[in-house]
């Protein structure tokens, strides 16, 4: 059976739909370029990214067991580079997943290797397995080494991947990235999620900020810094810090700290952990941490205030060698104003068959910083920072362990020998309050929701399980919250005026609660006007009886009167649905 419709309106839809995002499938299967990877995972969340070598739809199909994957999730759009956002999922859990087009198309997954398991619940004490590379993507054989001596270690699943720099030799760029980095770990990347640091051989910004997927916006915890150059997050009781060291405008400018002590004011983790790329304490035949830019500014600049905050390990890569300092605070001078009566907090291994580990259960002070940068290679020659325990021209990658109050750390070598090792141990935690944020105040419409968007963190205790509840404290008329137990709801009111709302979160002991204030207009007032105060950005609103017109409804009807005007109406012949299942 077959219609007529005329080309005018066939032309007209066609627009209507590229203009709204609609997608027409591919003709055929795209072939993947990258394997999946899983970036900024969270308790509730994960990103799934792969890349393709022609444009195709985007899906992920995930579910509890292999053959059984019953959720789907669509990205709109035809694209090379994938990046599906999966939300609302429990925490702690192991999920299934395949990768491909909307048309049902598979092209990885649905097998026992392509699974993730979602971050523990903030604050808890399970142990913690995370991989450390720096320097890694070299490309040679050493770099395979480096990697089968970690994937023959033992059978503990790795949560959490840290590539520290220079991660795809010798440029950073694509085909470097695929060849010497996505393609060297993608056994383990389809499973584990990997967080990176930009390194001086990440030499072109926009391909190392394309190939990953880093929380500008705290989605996996911490304060947003709305930059995938620095961030945070939170997995289990660990909160992990990644700072900068090569742009000269985040190295040499104030916004960076100060978005760093602000994130670390709001941690309630145990743990804190830090990396970015050049070494603070690593001197060497080609880098020298008492003048090369990186490595002395992140140590003037940066750890003062990690080490205020109670940092407990740095790490970082640019020197292909290893080496780890002691137990040290509060040295950010040259290395020849090293004292060890001042500075080392505890000067011996951390070894506990040794000298006794890093004991920090009374005092909170004190971390180890390691240069890592012997993932994929050895260069350049040692010269010898005081700071440091042991600097060791070999071959290897960081493992480390962390369960409730204690931490080890491992330099496993590309033979499968432990080279080094040490172990940090703290108190047990006291419960401690909530930290609520609110969010910014808002101006609103009377009758038009709007999004609350709060932040709470909580250390996770006694149980792990938080409480939450929105109430109106003032206001002149009513605030219907959409979800009032719920950290971010919309809310809508009914008369126009101040209202001041409040956010109080609970542990089941100890609570806290923070407020904000939203200003409501009535669009149907004329006299009704929003104007940006001086300085601020933003569009000036006006509010009027007459209302407004939604451009993008109003780019539909220019065009229709331009097809009209324009297009002269011929018959075409198209199948109907279903007659035909190779048209669509």
């Amino acid at each position: 059976m077959c219609k007529r419709i005329p080309r005018a309106t066939l032309v007209f839809v066609t627009s209507l739909v590229l203009i709204f995002g609609g997608v027409f499938p591919a003709p055929a299967m795209a072939e993947l370029e990258r394997q999946p990877y899983l970036q900024s995972i969270s308790d509730t969340r994960v990103v799934m990214r792969w890349r393709t070598t022609s444009v195709d739809s985007s899906r992920v199909s995930y579910g509890s067991s292999v053959g059984n994957l019953n959720t789907d999730v669509d990205m709109p759009g035809l694209r090379t580079e994938h990046e599906v956002v999966i939300t609302g999922l429990a925490a702690n859990t192991k999920y299934f997943y395949s990768v491909g087009s909307v048309s049902g198309s598979i092209e990885a997954g649905n097998d026992a290797g392509h699974y993730f398991i979602t971050a523990p619940d903030v604050g808890s004490s399970r142990k913690i397995r995370i991989w450390a590379i720096g320097d890694a993507g070299t490309g040679k054989t050493t770099q395979d080494d480096v990697r089968d001596a970690y994937y023959n270690l033992d059978d503990v699943e790795t949560d959490v991947v840290l590539a520290l720099g220079d991660n795809a030799y010798s440029d950073g760029t694509e085909s470097d990235y695929t060849n010497n980095f996505f393609n060297v770990y993608n056994g383990l990347l389809k499973h584990a999620p990997v967080w990176s640091t930009r390194g001086n051989h990440d030499r072109d910004p926009g391909i190392y900020e394309t190939a990953f997927t880093h929380p500008t916006q705290a989605e996996g915890g911490g304060i947003a810094s709305g930059s995938e150059l620095y961030y945070s997050f939170d997995y289990g009781n660990i909160h992990f810090v990644c700072l900068d060291s090569f742009t000269d405008s985040n190295l040499k400018g104030t916004a960076m700290y100060t978005w760093l002590e602000n994130d670390l004011a709001s941690t309630l983790q145990k743990w804190i952990i830090a990396y970015w790329h050049h070494p603070p304490y690593s001197r060497s035949s080609a880098h020298d941490s008492d003048s090369e830019s990186g490595q002395r500014l992140s140590r003037e600049m940066a750890n003062p205030i990690l080490e205020s905050y109670g940092v407990d390990l740095q790490l970082g890569g640019h020197n292909h060698f290893y080496s780890r300092t002691v137990l040290i605070n509060n040295h950010y001078g040259l290395s020849d104003t090293w004292d060890a009566d001042i500075h080392a907090i505890d000067p011996g291994d951390g070894r506990g068959n040794g000298d006794g580990v890093y004991r920090k259960e009374s005092n909170p002070e004190g971390a180890v910083y390691v240069l890592a940068g012997s993932s994929g290679k050895i260069d350049y020659t040692p010269i010898h920072h005081p700071a440091n325990f042991i600097e060791d021209e070999v071959l290897g990658s960081m493992v480390i362990d962390v369960e409730g109050d204690r931490m080890d750390v491992r330099m496993l070598r590309e033979n499968g020998t432990v080279q080094d090792y040490f172990s940090i141990t703290k108190a047990p935690q006291a419960n401690q309050a909530p930290r609520v944020n609110a969010g910014n105040n808002q101006s609103a419409e009377t009758g038009v929701a709007i999004n609350l968007d709060a932040t709470v963190n909580d250390d996770g205790l006694p149980a792990g399980v938080l409480t939450y509840d929105w109430i109106k404290v003032s206001g002149p008329g009513t605030a219907a919250f959409a979800n009032g137990a719920a950290v971010d709801t919309p809310v809508s009111f009914s008369a126009a005026g101040s209202y001041t709302l409040q956010l109080a979160a609970s542990d089941g002991v100890l609570s806290a609660s923070d407020q904000i204030i939203i200003t409501v207009t009535d669009p149907d007032d004329p006299g009704s006007v929003i104007v940006a105060a001086p300085g601020a950005s933003g569009n000036v609103k006006k509010s009027s009886s007459a209302g407004s017109v939604d451009a993008t409804l109003l780019l539909g009807f220019l065009l229709l009167a331009l097809l009209r005007r324009h297009v002269r109406a011929r018959v075409v012949y198209i199948v109907t649905p279903g007659r035909n299942r190779d048209h669509p």
